[in-house]
């Protein structure tokens, strides 16, 4: 099965299951779509730590929610061990918030980049006006004088 496939699949069942209440089997399931979908977003190489928000493709953001909807669908799972089950959510859940941070951080690096290279042009074009302006001024009184005495 493609991960476009697997991922809706288990989209699906997130939404039904925070919509309503659904059966364990069907939790179960949506948690299984979810973990071959972290392995094959793995084993695709999709993101990797050093990327910015440009380096992703568009159709593959939506796969930055896998470990999010298995946190929850996670927490949905009725088993005895109910510390075991929130421990592996939590677990998940701080996955995609650290990957959210991290979207966050390059976000915020990169308009700060962007205001410090508008600052150098912006100074850079400030500086070097007044030795343009200065420069026509005296080619327009050259030519000036040129056509007077000329």
């Amino acid at each position: 099965m493609s991960l476009p496939v697997l991922f809706e699949q288990a989209r699906k069942i997130h939404q039904a299951a925070s919509d309503s209440s659904v059966d364990q089997d069907t939790v179960k399931k949506g948690c299984e779509l979810l973990k071959k979908s972290e392995e094959m977003i793995g084993k695709l190489g999709l993101f990797s730590a050093n990327e910015t928000k440009e380096d992703i493709s568009t159709t593959n953001l939506k796969y930055l929610l896998v470990p999010y909807y298995l946190g929850e669908l996670t927490e949905k799972i009725a088993e005895e061990d109910r510390i075991r089950i929130l421990k592996a959510s939590q677990a998940k859940l701080k996955i995609a918030r650290f990957k959210r941070q991290k979207a966050a951080e390059s976000k915020l690096l990169e308009i700060k980049e962007r205001k410090e290279r508008r600052g150098r042009s912006t100074r850079a074009s400030a500086l070097s006006t007044p030795v343009e302006t200065g420069k026509r001024i005296r080619r327009m009184m050259t030519e000036k004088r040129k056509g007077r005495h000329g």
